[in-house]
């Protein structure tokens, strides 16, 4: 067990943090514990009829330290709330220590947040989490950052515009009165991420799309798209990319080629889930964009679980091809101003137009300062239909430990 877990373990079974309103956070230690933690958003949002619930084993698996690789460069302790006996909120806290260096400061990570809409749960959860930055060795972390579930490269944000509306694939749905929660415990706005859709009966008249489609640059970039024979290679080609065309972005965090193949393993071998498209300028990758399809029909289906009837729920997913989701779309820098992002962008939506049963592509998420490619969206058709929060609370240092270092300055 870390160092900086121990302060959450006192009294009875050495792992109860008492807090105001008869909340008691305890961290997640057994099996059952588990249980807990995965079930919980079924729980609470098991009737919603926009809530797509993930698969817990895929969870699961996200969550466990021994079989993840993003947990080679990262920690964390979850989380569980209990209130009168019963299991009322959980949350992870996240030490990514490739973040830290990125940024060049410690992050207080927390994500994976739910809670009933109580602000005693919400106020004890987020208040563990900042104890348990505070007592990591050797890091002076100023503020909390969340909910990344765990970082930017996964499920992240929370919801505060769209709740009506479905959401795109992997983008997280979360009821109305979660920012509240945030907000009155000292939460604040630090960045918000947009998704735009793009529907079939609209794209194709967007003034850009038709100015895409006059452009004649057949002999400066050649577009490819990725084959399964070709895929060990785009992988790398693909993970590099990433790497360079977001590294100025806020809150990036590098992804190492063996977590972009854990993300994508499963899905690629399903047909015609996933198009990763390559631009290239010579023998030179430039830019690219990685295409999903649109699975939350499936996990409804699923309701989180693997039975005898997940091959009949999996055909009816492959029938249903409604919709897509640009999950990644990047351009190296130096070929940002010119017409490559134009292009990029029309043979995407050139794609998805092909798919006679497509009824809409989502873009996103896109930060939400990132004006170049909002005004892109928004130029080829696309409707801001969502907006994410990810949120910002400051951490007060000690006094005592702000004494010592003026002293020894």
């Amino acid at each position: 067990m870390p160092d900086h877990e121990r302060h959450s373990c006192s009294g009875q079974r050495e792992r109860k943090m008492q807090l105001a309103d008869s909340v008691e956070v305890c961290p997640v230690r057994t099996p059952s514990d588990m249980k807990l933690f995965l079930e919980l958003p079924f729980l609470l949002h098991g009737q919603q009829p926009l809530w797509v619930p993930q698969l817990k084993i895929m969870q699961s698996e996200q969550l466990d330290e021994a079989r993840h690789p993003y947990w080679r460069q990262a920690e964390r302790t979850l989380f569980l709330a209990w209130k009168n006996g019963r299991v009322v909120g959980r949350i992870a806290a996240i030490a990514d220590h490739d973040l830290d260096r990125q940024q060049g400061h410690a992050v207080g990570v927390w994500g994976f947040f739910e809670s009933e809409n109580d602000h005693g749960t919400a106020m004890a959860l987020f208040d563990t989490v900042e104890a348990w930055h505070k007592s990591r060795p050797g890091a002076r972390v100023s503020f909390l950052r969340g909910p990344l579930s765990p970082s930017l490269n996964y499920t992240c944000g929370m919801l505060v515009s769209g709740f009506d509306c479905h959401q795109p694939f992997l983008m997280p749905w979360t009821p109305p009165y979660y920012p509240l929660l945030a907000e009155q415990t000292g939460m604040h706005k630090e960045q918000d991420l947009l998704c735009y859709r793009f529907f079939r009966q609209t794209e194709a008249n967007a003034p850009m799309v038709k100015l895409a489609e006059r452009l004649d640059v057949t002999d400066a970039y050649r577009v490819r798209h990725s084959t399964r024979a070709t895929f060990k290679s785009d992988l790398r080609i693909l993970t590099d990319l990433y790497n360079r065309c977001w590294d100025e972005n806020w809150g990036f965090s590098p992804i190492p080629l063996i977590e972009m193949h854990h993300m994508l393993r499963e899905i690629r071998f399903l047909p015609g889930c996933m198009q990763m498209i390559f631009f290239e300028s010579g023998d030179l990758p430039v830019a690219v964009a990685l295409v999903l399809r649109d699975f939350d029909g499936l996990l409804r289906r699923t309701r989180g679980g693997i039975g005898p009837a997940l091959p009949w729920h999996l055909w009816r997913g492959l029938q249903d091809r409604r919709g897509l989701r640009i999950i990644l779309f990047g351009v190296l820098k130096e070929y940002r101003s010119g017409a490559v992002p134009l292009l990029l962008m029309r043979e995407v939506l050139a794609m998805a137009h092909e798919r006679k049963r497509m009824e809409y592509l989502d873009g996103g998420w896109t930060i939400e300062d990132n004006e170049d490619v909002n005004d892109l969206c928004e130029q080829m058709g696309g409707q801001l239909i969502t907006r994410h929060r990810i949120y910002r609370r400051e951490i007060a240092p000690e006094p005592e430990v702000e004494a010592l270092r003026a002293a020894s300055v």
